[in-house]
């Protein structure tokens, strides 16, 4: 923790014979001299102005020290208030995407793939004083999702990346909008953002995707995407033809150079976010990067299957590291 920044702790998710019994939560310092106690049948949530910069404790023990049942317990930064007071909503990202928080503002960056159709859902937590948020509502890019209710005060919305979200951005402000006590608030969460090369590795008659194909991605040394109306080195999206990658050959493999990240961060420099280089599919088959601005393309290998190299794929985002257009 940092000293003078404030932190929230909270307990909750009580099972077993937790809530039949209670319990306690203590933090303490780095001397482990205690701070605060707070005993509770249900979820508590605290927050603690750090006094110094360094490691703090929290323990968590049942009313008679010897019930057992699980339980969860966070520590986030508080950052400014939300509804009424209460503390600003936060999100929460599962599925095929990578997020990131920040420090000062509290927003939340989404990173999804471009290519495919990734299953994500966000979760968000809408908070009043007194009473239950109403009229809970997401917007991603100006599209709206009724979100579910999960608990806890916790609202979900699944959907499939990037099929459900607005057409050609690359780049959505992502807001929710609720109720509490008859007023209408508004909270900016945060962006979500595509990004390439990025796609699913599948079985070309099963379509099922590839558990653990080594996916390793390739950079042409100073060649340059197509720009402004002029055919340079690569395809854009814009310039491709057609609406997938079908009609553009494979690139050719002795023309690339293999992004080596530990060589990247020696020389203080980064090509690729992140920084890991080859990727193994998971379950999904699915691989992404962030790249910086150039031509690329990935070599496929999985045991039982033919390499294969994709297109050249052209990249130009506004920064070096950045979204691809």
């Amino acid at each position: 923790m940092q000293q003078g920044e404030q932190y929230r702790v909270a307990l909750d998710q009580l099972g077993g014979n937790i809530p039949d019994e209670g319990a306690y939560l203590y933090l303490y310092d780095k001397e482990f001299s205690e701070l605060s106690q707070k005993f509770t049948e249900e979820a508590y949530e605290s927050t603690l102005t750090a006094d110094y910069t360094g490691v703090y404790y929290a323990r968590v023990s049942t009313y008679y020290g010897t019930t057992r049942g699980p339980y969860r317990l966070t520590v986030a930064e508080a950052f400014a208030p939300g509804c009424d007071g209460a503390p600003a909503p936060l999100a929460v990202v599962d599925g095929d995407v990578s997020s990131g928080r920040d420090p000062s503002t509290g927003e939340v960056t989404v990173r999804g793939p471009r290519g495919g159709a990734a299953e994500t859902s966000i979760t968000v937590v809408a908070l009043c004083t007194s009473g239950a948020p109403q009229g809970v509502t997401l917007t991603i890019g100006g599209k709206s999702f009724t979100p579910e209710s999960v608990g806890s005060n916790r609202y979900r919305v699944s959907l499939t990346v990037p099929g459900d979200l607005p057409a050609g951005q690359t780049q959505f402000q992502i807001t929710l909008r609720f109720s509490c006590s008859g007023q209408t608030r508004f909270v900016v969460i945060g962006s979500f953002e595509l990004f390439d090369p990025s796609g699913q590795i599948t079985d070309a008659k099963t379509g099922q995707p590839i558990k653990g194909a080594v996916v390793t991605l390739l950079r042409v040394p100073g060649a340059l995407p197509d720009k402004g109306g002029e055919t340079l080195d690569c395809r854009t999206i814009e310039t491709r033809g057609g609406d997938d990658w079908s009609k553009v050959p494979a690139a050719d493999l002795a023309s690339g150079a293999l992004i080596d990240p530990l060589l990247d961060a020696l020389n203080g420099t980064q090509q690729i976010a992140p920084q890991i280089n080859p990727q193994i599919t998971g379950n999904d088959g699915r691989y992404a990067w962030d790249v910086a601005e150039g031509c690329w393309f990935v070599q496929v290998e999985a045991d039982g299957y033919q390499t294969l190299i994709s297109p050249l794929v052209a990249c130009r985002p506004p920064s070096p590291i950045s979204i691809c257009n």
